[in-house]
């Protein structure tokens, strides 16, 4: 029974683990999408620079 007991406590671990793992990724992958749109707006913004757009 203990050895059943120990094997769910670390279940319970793995799951907090795996949880904690997927949170870093989402928000890693959030950070990444907000850099790229940032670059994006950037790179818009050189282009109408670059060919004289009054609203650059």
């Amino acid at each position: 029974m203990k050895s059943l007991e120990g094997q769910v406590e670390a279940l319970d671990l793995l799951k907090k683990a795996i949880d904690e793992q997927a949170s870093t990724a989402k928000v890693t992958a959030l950070n990444t999408l907000i850099m790229m749109d940032e670059r994006r707006v950037q790179d818009l913004k050189e282009w109408g620079k670059s060919v004289g757009d009054i609203n650059k």
